[in-house]
């Protein structure tokens, strides 16, 4: 699906995402967050991902090893245990509220 992308679409697309100014939209987020990114992932590194912890109040991190932008594919087991346990714990979390 990338491959089949045009040059300039992908450009534009990555152009926006790039541009995006997100810090006031990120403080604003109050639902359960988990941020979830490969070790090599070049789009949204782990720095970057590490901000987005930071910024967005009572968030999770996850890093998967082994894993880069697309780890849902690259590490599909751990990927889903990291979700599973995320949405776990906020299910459990609203059965104790």
């Amino acid at each position: 699906m990338i491959l089949g992308t045009g040059v300039e679409g992908y450009i534009a697309c990555a152009s926006a995402v790039r541009d995006m100014a997100q810090t006031t939209m990120l403080l604003a987020i109050k639902a359960p967050t988990l941020v979830l990114t490969g070790r090599q992932d070049p789009a949204c590194t782990v720095d970057q991902a590490t901000v987005l912890h930071r910024v967005i109040e009572g968030s999770r991190l996850e890093i998967l090893e082994d894993a880069a932008h697309l780890s849902n594919i690259e590490q599909p087991q751990a990927f889903n245990a990291a979700l599973r346990g995320f949405i776990d714990q906020v299910d459990d979390a609203i059965a104790a509220s």
